[in-house]
């Protein structure tokens, strides 16, 4: 019969304990490492190994650090400029998703018409059927958002130009909305203060 070193199984220079010393090594006390076959220590070191570096990846946003919307304040009035909002929560960072210059839309140019932010900010009016900050421009929403403060707990914003200048593009007072800040959702009706 040939040794597993012999058969090209493994290299010659490791050695397999016989018989005899396995038996004599197994009536040695188990807090001893030179009791345990070198091949069984180079196993546990390689777990141990493994082991710590999954404990040490770097930690990444979990569920507990995500962006929470706890509410949205309407103030100002519905006709253009448009409404000051405010929003309210925690975990929003210390600043605004990347946004994109909308000046420049599939409605038509605009100036000061804020930026849309692909799918991170969006707030949709659902009643009177408009959107602002979804995609990139010129292919992204026509009514874009302008970021007046962020912060962790508060991000007040205003929409740009764009608001109100076609059909029924108004964020009126009983209209039901819904306002995505990264991951955070927000559903609520329009109400002024």
């Amino acid at each position: 019969m040939k040794l597993p070193c012999e058969s090209g199984l493994v290299p010659c220079s490791v050695r397999f304990p016989s018989p005899a010393q396995q038996r004599r090594q197994g009536s040695r006390s188990a807090g001893n490492l030179r009791s345990i076959p070198r091949m069984t220590r180079l196993t546990a070191l390689v777990v141990l190994a493994l082991a710590t570096a999954v404990l040490l990846k770097p930690v990444t946003a979990s569920a507990a650090s995500r962006a929470v919307i706890t509410g949205v304040t309407f103030s100002g009035n519905v006709n253009p400029p448009g409404p000051t909002v405010t929003v309210t929560g925690n975990n929003f960072g210390l600043h605004p998703p990347t946004g994109y210059n909308n000046n420049s839309t599939s409605c038509g140019p605009y100036t000061n018409n804020g930026d849309d932010f692909g799918t991170k900010f969006i707030f949709t009016d659902h009643t009177s059927s408009w959107e602002a900050g979804r995609g990139i421009p010129p292919n992204g929403d026509c009514i874009g958002i302008s970021v007046s403060s962020w912060s962790p707990t508060q991000v007040v914003f205003m929409f740009g130009n764009a608001y109100g200048s076609f059909d029924d593009w108004f964020a009126h007072a009983g209209d039901s909305f819904t306002l995505k800040l990264k991951r955070a959702v927000f559903n609520g009706t329009i109400s002024y203060t």
